[in-house]
């Protein structure tokens, strides 16, 4: 357990936010605290930093722009970084890039950008907004922003006819199925029941994700300090997504789980910061952010 004597509160301004948040950053398995010039020193020129979220919480995402943002500077990694978005298909890439860079030289705004691939329900607030910290972070450090996911109807396929039924060019070289430990985890969420065929279709689903985000990564950010936000159930304790990064590349992976602490209770918190007796540690590193 990291002692509480130990903890030093860092405070930050967020440009993307008009007050402060509070940043606590957490090395698990040298249970201590750290800060991002010692991450940085660690570091390759093409490291992959998979930062696990949980969903549209905009304390969260200002906790992964902050991250993005030091950990760029401190590697002096301006027009060298890229960033990788669980939300966009790769299939949309081409057109992402285009307007990617018009927005990045100010030649259209960020609805202009985000609308045509998220568009605004009349009535809704549109969540994927939420993210502009992310696109502006990469916009200051000159960097590419990169499509990972599948389309929800290949998706489809594979829950209901197998991965075998996509035509061979939609299969990522290293598709397997997820881990018997992944697939514990993912049995959990589901509530621990149901029928084992539906579920076994769902995972190979979830595995068949992973498999396409692993491969888009590694294909478009050669050379380049990498994040990848993603939800956390595909990072946490290196299963998931972290498992075919590792099949498909060499390349040095650091993960980095990200919570609000308005979100998180002390038995979740201490639960977070323990080596689980199974699984290991849920990450590298933990951010809270206050």
């Amino acid at each position: 357990m990291i002692k509480l004597k130990l903890v030093v509160l860092l405070i930050f301004l967020v440009s993307a936010h008009s007050y402060a948040r509070v940043f606590t950053l957490l090395d698990l398995k040298n249970e201590s605290v750290t800060n991002t010039k010692e991450i940085a020193s660690l570091l390759n020129d093409d490291s992959i930093i998979l930062l696990g979220e949980y969903h549209y919480q905009k304390a969260i995402i200002a906790g992964q722009a902050y991250l993005i943002e030091e950990l760029s500077s401190e590697r002096n990694a301006k027009g060298n970084i890229a960033l990788a978005w669980e939300f966009f298909n790769y299939p949309e890439q081409a057109d992402i890039s285009r307007t990617f860079s018009l927005f990045s030289q100010n030649q259209i705004t960020f609805s202009e950008f985000l609308e045509p691939f998220f568009p605004t329900t009349a009535g809704k607030e549109n969540q994927s907004y939420f993210y502009r910290p992310l696109f502006e972070s990469a916009k200051k450090f000159e960097g590419v922003f990169i499509a990972t996911n599948a389309p929800r109807a290949w998706k489809r396929i594979v829950v209901s006819s197998g991965v075998e039924a996509l035509e061979a060019e939609k299969i990522p070289a290293y598709m397997r199925r997820g881990s018997a430990e992944y697939y514990d985890r993912f049995l959990e969420a589901m509530g621990g029941h149901g029928d084992p065929e539906v579920i076994e279709g769902y995972f190979m689903a979830q595995s068949y994700t992973d498999a396409v985000m692993a491969d888009s990564l590694i294909r478009e950010s050669a050379g380049l300090l990498t994040f990848m936000t993603v939800g956390s159930f595909h990072s946490d304790y290196g299963h998931g997504l972290g498992s075919y990064l590792n099949d498909s590349s060499s390349r040095q992976m650091i993960n980095i789980k990200i919570i609000s602490s308005s979100m998180t209770t002390a038995d979740e918190l201490s639960e977070l910061k323990s080596e689980d007796s199974r699984y290991g540690y849920v990450a590298d590193y933990l951010l809270i952010v206050d």
